[in-house]
């Protein structure tokens, strides 16, 4: 893929900088991957892919239980005074929930520009997968980009510069993106934390069908 930069800003944050990706949906299948939802996530790691997660046990493991698998009751809202109020903050280069890995997002689009003028994200399109907020959205537009989020959530959107989709209906009109950001979400395909599948290598799958 032409001009592909691949930013890690931590071990367990992400951040996908690409000419000409699409997004996909949260659950990944293969024929030699086959996906099968679970109704909750399982307390421990699946004893027959114990050494596949730990990578024969080269990985140390420390347990903490989430389940995150029940819809929300309630739907999460992208107001365009939160917005607004991001973008005050992104212009002061404050971060969000994840703290320093905004820092190295920022760094990113100032660093990788087509020109000396525009930042990477400057008249791009760009996905955001699995938000929960409108702050990496806000980053987008902060930079000239156009944002879309492709969450699972209910997500009522009241702000007219952002797009959002659920992954049933990207799969049903799907579209290419400049870039893809997705923080907090990645590393979490394959837990069955919301009632995926249980797949020790979806992380690695997702991260292949971004860049397809």
């Amino acid at each position: 893929m032409k001009n592909r930069q691949l930013i890690t800003a931590s071990l367990s944050v992400m951040f996908l900088l690409a000419a000409g990706v699409s997004s996909s949906r949260f659950l990944w299948a293969t024929e030699e991957q086959p996906t099968q939802p679970v109704e909750a996530p399982p307390q421990r790691i699946p004893l027959g892919l114990y050494n596949d997660f730990t990578l024969q046990n080269a990985i140390p493991v420390y347990y903490w239980y989430r389940d995150d698998s029940q819809e929300r009751k309630n739907p999460i809202i992208f107001t365009k005074e939160e917005v607004n109020t991001n973008l005050e903050k992104i212009a002061k280069r404050e971060s969000h929930y994840f703290g320093s890995p905004d820092l190295h997002l920022y760094q990113a689009c100032e660093k990788y520009k087509d020109d000396i003028h525009s930042s990477f994200f400057h008249k791009k399109k760009v996905a955001i997968i699995g938000s929960s907020t409108s702050w990496y959205e806000s980053v987008v537009l902060s930079y000239g980009g156009s944002p879309t989020t492709i969450s699972p959530y209910k997500i009522t959107n009241e702000d007219a510069r952002i797009h959002v989709l659920t992954p049933e209906e990207y799969a049903k009109n799907p579209q290419q993106f400049d870039a893809v950001i997705a923080v907090g979400s990645i590393q979490n395909t394959g837990l069955g934390r919301y009632g995926d599948a249980i797949n020790p290598n979806a992380d690695c799958l997702a991260m292949e069908q971004f860049q397809s």
